[in-house]
């Protein structure tokens, strides 16, 4: 099995830190480390960066730049991963760690922060990967599509930040995703099936003055009902259930619908005030 990187030299270009270990010590931990590459990036793209990468051959700019960035995702994740078990002996006489004594050696506390940085490097790298891939979404068609399709009202970190004026990374939006489905169920609910495939299917086309509106709605509600899921945010729950009412009181008037109300007229539930 094949990895973006063939030689330590190349990984060493990555990190942050004075790696010293072979390849092959690595080597494990990358492959390891391939499931968050591809949190930013769609499997055939990612293949096809890895048989350049192990190829002779690399005179494609477009797979050189794209590699540059996957790279640093790949290497800071692979220690990130490695950090507590380089070092480690495991043989017929049990678990035993190398020493040397020329070393000092590192304490738990120590451990733990380093492979915390590595996380974030390896994050920030992520972030900065998706990045490219949004700003280059022509060169990169199916790795943008398996990013940022229309599969939401609301399909980039971007677009979510220009709506509610939040700084979503995209790492964080990408965690939504699973928040984003029941939020659409609602819409749908509200709207119905027909008049919500129109809207996907415009959104980013050419909506008439009425679908316009109507997304109007539909986006910020969105937007605020994931972020507020997210991290927990009363205000943006608040403003984000406002707009859905006011999205069906618009669809009312558009269908013609009258919005049931309970008014307690047969006073079945009483208030009773303290004296």
């Amino acid at each position: 099995m094949d990895t973006l990187f063939t030689t330590i030299d190349q990984v060493k270009n990555y990190v942050t830190v004075d790696v010293s270990a072979h390849f092959e010590t690595i080597k494990p931990y990358l492959y390891e480390a391939h499931k968050f590459v591809l949190k930013g990036i769609d499997k055939l793209t990612f293949n096809a960066l890895v048989v350049y990468a192990n190829s002779e051959t690399q005179d494609d700019a477009d797979l050189t730049a794209l590699l540059d960035y996957t790279r640093r995702t790949l290497a800071n994740f692979a220690y990130a991963i490695a950090t507590k078990r380089l070092g480690i002996y495991i043989g017929e006489n049990g678990i035993l760690e190398f020493s040397n004594t020329n070393l000092e050696p590192i304490s738990d506390e120590k451990l733990n922060s380093i492979k915390k940085e590595f996380y974030s490097s390896g994050y920030n790298a992520l972030e900065m990967q998706i990045l490219f891939i949004q700003e280059q979404k022509e060169t990169y068609t199916a790795a943008y599509a398996f990013l940022f399709d229309n599969t939401f009202f609301v399909s980039t970190a971007k677009e979510m930040n220009d709506l509610i004026y939040t700084d979503v990374l995209n790492r964080d939006y990408f965690e939504m995703k699973p928040k984003l489905y029941p939020i659409e169920l609602e819409i749908k609910s509200i709207i119905g099936e027909t008049v919500f495939d129109e809207l996907k299917a415009v959104q980013d086309d050419s909506p008439d003055e009425t679908q316009t509106k109507l997304l109007g709605y539909i986006k910020p509600a969105e937007a605020c009902l994931a972020y507020a899921a997210k991290f927990n945010s009363e205000e943006h729950h608040l403003q984000g259930v406002s707009l859905l009412e006011q999205l069906r009181i618009y669809n009312a008037t558009l269908t013609d619908t009258t919005i049931e109300r309970w008014d307690n007229e047969d006073k079945k539930i009483f208030v009773f005030g303290s004296k």
